[in-house]
């Protein structure tokens, strides 16, 4: 009974995330993975991408106050310019 229950939540709002990331679907996972994205482009040389991703990662992460992704972004940001 609980599945048939689940899966009715499911199919009559939807699965979460499921169009993609929308404004409002910020989250930290988003956070991190334009943090990765950001760090993996770095050492490749690819600053303008790198940095871009590193911005863009910050302002999400004051955005929904995510001190780790804000770090990160920081972070990200300092080894940027260093390598440059």
């Amino acid at each position: 009974m609980k599945r048939i229950s689940i899966c009715l939540l499911f199919f009559l709002f939807g699965f979460p995330y499921q169009q993609g990331y929308s404004q409002q679907a910020y989250d930290t996972s988003y956070v991190n993975e334009l943090n990765a994205k950001s760090r993996a482009l770095i050492p490749k040389g690819e600053y303008l991408k790198a940095d871009s991703f590193a911005r863009q990662a910050q302002a999400v992460a004051e955005q929904i106050k995510f001190q780790k992704g804000i770090f990160y972004a920081n972070t990200n940001l300092g080894v940027l310019y260093w390598y440059q």
